[in-house]
C-alpha cells in the first residue's frame, strides 16, 4: 500500500528470516522486511526525511546518531543482533545524515562487518 501511494519512490531494504542460515527467530516460511533507504527518482532521500516519508515502513534499527567516532562504531558492529538476541550482529552501516558522494567510493555509505560475524562465516 505504501509503494502504491508513493509510485516514484523506491524502497531499498533487506528481507530476513527464513531466507538464510541466520533465521532471527523465524518459523519455517516466515520472512520479514526492513527498509534502510528511499530514493525519489534519481535522488537519495536524506535519512531524517526518509524516516518521516516512510514512517509506515518497518525500518532497520538505528544504533547511533551523532559525530563519527571510529571506536564507538567498531564496538557497535559487534555483539548480539538487535533483531534477535540469539544471533550475532552482522555489523553496522555508517552513513552521513546529509547525503554526499566521494570521488573514490561514490555514495558515502559503508558497512563495517563485525568480526564475530566473520568468525562464524
Amino acid at each position: 500500500a505504501w509503494c502504491e501511494a508513493h509510485p516514484n519512490v523506491l524502497v531499498y531494504g533487506e528481507v530476513y528470516g527464513w531466507v538464510q542460515e541466520l533465521r532471527y527467530g523465524a518459523a519455517q516460511g516466515q520472512v520479514w522486511f526492513r527498509a534502510f533507504d528511499l530514493r525519489d527518482g534519481t535522488t537519495w532521500v536524506p535519512h531524517a526525511e526518509a524516516r518521516v516519508l516512510g514512517a509506515a515502513l518497518p525500518w532497520v534499527p538505528v544504533l547511533h546518531e551523532g559525530p563519527y567516532d571510529a571506536a564507538k562504531i567498531e564496538a557497535l558492529a559487534e555483539g548480539p543482533s538487535t533483531l534477535h538476541d540469539k544471533h550475532v550482529r552482522e555489523g553496522c552501516v555508517v552513513k552521513p545524515l546529509t547525503e554526499r558522494t566521494d570521488s573514490h567510493v561514490g555514495r558515502v555509505q559503508l558497512k563495517i562487518v563485525g568480526s564475530g560475524y566473520l568468525e562464524k562465516a
